[in-house]
Formats: structure tokens, sequence, C-alpha cells
């Protein structure tokens, strides 16, 4: 579709059409961003949640033998 040229030289699909015949390919791009913006937030949320936890938690634990 990209590449179909008439005889005279100008291209068989319209700029429309083309974009119209991509639709699903839009689609999983959204969706691929949209799970990369879900993976961003989870970070930022588990990072709010590690600052803010208490001092007490975040202790080492002794080793016994």
């Amino acid at each position: 579709m990209w590449n179909s040229v008439n005889v005279d030289g100008t291209l068989t699909y319209s700029f429309v059409e083309s974009v119209a015949a991509s639709w699903p390919f839009y689609l999983v791009r959204f969706i691929g961003g949209a799970i990369y913006l879900l993976g961003m937030l989870l970070m930022a949320y588990n990072t709010y949640k590690t600052i803010m936890a208490p001092t007490a938690s975040l202790k080492a634990v002794g080793q016994t033998a």
C-alpha cells in the first residue's frame, strides 16, 4: 500500500486511506505505551512507599548462628 503507484507515477492510495488501513498498528502501539506508563507509575508508587516507610522497618536484621 505504501509503495503502490499508478502508471503515471502518482500514489494509488490517498493519505487518509493509508491512515485508515494502519489503525491496528496504532492500537498495538497504544497498548504498549499504556503498559509502559503503568510500569512507570508502579515504580513511582514503590519509590514513594519506600521513602515513607517507618525507619524501624528498614533496620538490618541481625544474623544468629
